[in-house]
């Protein structure tokens, strides 16, 4: 299945990013603004969590705890918008490693380059539903900490360019795993069911 999904979080529907971002790796933070602390620390299915940040930015925000403490503080209104965060499904007849490597060089060359802070968590790797959420910043980012918004990641053409650079990738891996195993690729043809079929798509939400 080729599937991204793009949802932005905000303090007006009751969001926190460091609640999200504890739940989704896995982890245990304390939100400094709100002085709760989340504690997901023994949550099953989190296979491996990491941060990835564009060339200048602080080294701090490698940090989970730091880096979405900051855009909490930083982020003053009540209907402030936080974060991003793609949910991307990984192809199940993809190796491993291989999934890992197309989620990672996918966020790098069209999310951290653009300047985005991304934070990356992936889920059940080893079922047939591997998947990886990514958070990121929705503010610029100087030597100094987070600048100005960036209104351009916000626009329907930045989706869709999201959407089209995400399903180049899965079809490319897709096919190099078809010809560098084909017995693998026989083994899932048998274990598909009628559920199982090819989609692309996106929700704008």
């Amino acid at each position: 299945m080729i599937r991204i999904e793009v949802k932005v979080a905000s303090r007006n529907k009751g969001q926190s990013t460091v609640a999200m971002a504890c739940y989704r790796s896995a982890a245990k933070i304390k939100d400094k603004r709100l002085g709760v602390t989340h504690n997901y620390h023994r949550r099953t299915g989190v296979d491996k969590s990491l941060i990835l940040t564009p060339f200048g930015a602080p080294e701090i925000f490698e940090n989970r705890d730091t880096l979405w403490n900051e855009v909490e503080k930083v982020e003053r209104r009540k209907d402030a918008q936080l974060s991003r965060e793609f949910l991307l499904s990984l192809p199940n007849i993809v190796a491993k490693e291989e999934n890992y490597d197309l989620a990672l060089d996918w966020v790098k060359k069209n999310l951290v380059s653009e300047g985005m802070i991304a934070d990356i968590s992936f889920h059940d790797m080893d079922t047939h539903n591997p998947h990886a959420h990514v958070m990121t910043t929705m503010r610029t980012i100087t030597r100094d900490g987070f600048g100005k918004k960036m209104r351009s990641w916000n626009k329907k053409e930045a989706l869709y360019e999201w959407r089209r650079t995400w399903s180049d990738a899965v079809s490319h891996a897709i096919t190099s795993a078809k010809q560098s195993s084909p017995s693998r690729m026989v083994k899932f043809s048998k274990k598909t069911t009628k559920k199982q079929h090819m989609t692309t798509g996106i929700n704008f939400k």
